[in-house]
């Protein structure tokens, strides 16, 4: 399921590396040819909230409740308090359905940084209260490799799911 543009922009700051904390595996470059995968506690993944909800406040991406919701797990983690793991998933997929998927979705897939001039692929998750991501980068991301690109990454994302 994609996700759109300013929605991609707006999650950039929680991507694996982007977020304060969350290790990811990486071999080659994600910046040229390589695959970055990780999976983390998603209270970990919470923690680059703050920055995501500066992003997004003043926009129309959310709902004023969907909003509150981040703000208020963002004066958590600024408190230096955790945000529980399932508690995290939940704004998770709230983000997802801000984006258009349909409610209660767990997991997305989008370019990177958009599909018009991909550079990535990447797939995330937020199930059983774990954040769970997969990248792609290849010079060759784009028109007609799509279904191909989509289902390896997916496949990547479902096979680090599964543990």
């Amino acid at each position: 399921m994609r996700t759109s543009p300013a929605m991609t922009l707006a999650l950039g700051a929680l991507l694996v590396g982007g977020a304060p904390g969350v290790p990811a595996c990486q071999w080659g470059r994600p910046d040229d040819v390589g695959v970055q995968v990780g999976s983390v506690p998603a209270g970990e993944w919470a923690r680059g909230l703050p920055g995501l909800t500066d992003a997004v406040r003043g926009s129309d991406m959310l709902t004023e409740e969907s909003l509150r919701a981040m703000e208020d797990a963002s004066r958590l983690v600024e408190s230096g308090e955790d945000v529980d793991d399932d508690r995290a998933c939940e704004i998770f997929s709230m983000l997802l359905v801000a984006a258009g998927q349909p409610e209660g979705s767990g997991w997305t897939l989008r370019y990177v940084p958009d599909l018009e001039d991909p550079a990535a692929v990447m797939a995330q998750a937020c199930i059983g209260g774990r954040y769970h991501t997969v990248l792609l980068a290849a010079d060759d991301i784009g028109p007609g490799q799509d279904a191909e690109v989509e289902g390896r990454v997916q496949l990547a994302l479902h096979a680090l799911i599964d543990g």
